[in-house]
């Protein structure tokens, strides 16, 4: 499976070997087999192109949100959270939303690190630079305007 150019995918392995197990004829080899039950995978790379999220608001939704597109950002998923606008912070707002980002009383602890950059005024949550934005009102925020490039 290493050698085949798939795409991001999810492929239950051992769904794939009890197959392979009761089908299998001296014949035909596990490359045939494997170009037989993911040729619709096959050539296909990394085709998907993440679109990406700006999150309004950062309460409770918003950080259950956050975790979920932060947990499951990478190739081929479909989204990819760029931004959080959130009313004018105060000193220490930022660590305080990681905080909060950190641990929740019904989801439990984030799996992952999350770190704050002061500097640029973003979160960095495993490895994702999500930028926050401060603004009482989304339309105060010109959101086709925002670079949302890796720094």
């Amino acid at each position: 499976m290493a050698e085949l150019d798939l795409a991001p995918s999810k492929i239950d392995i051992g769904q794939l070997a009890w197959t392979y197990w009761q089908s299998h004829d001296s014949e035909h080899g596990i490359t045939d087999f494997l170009h037989s039950q993911l040729n619709h995978l096959i050539g296909t790379g990394n085709s998907v192109e993440p679109k990406d999220v700006v999150l309004y608001g950062f309460g409770r939704i918003g950080r259950l949100l956050a975790r979920l597109l932060v947990e499951k950002s990478g190739p081929g998923y479909p989204l990819r959270l760029r931004a959080i606008v959130v009313r004018g912070g105060k000193e220490g707002d930022l660590e305080k939303r990681a905080s909060l980002l950190r641990r929740d009383s019904v989801h439990g602890p984030f799996n992952g690190s999350i770190t704050v950059d002061e500097t640029r005024n973003a979160l960095i949550a495993n490895g994702n630079f999500i930028q926050v934005i401060y603004a009482n009102n989304p339309t105060e925020v010109d959101y086709t305007s925002m670079a949302f490039t890796m720094p």
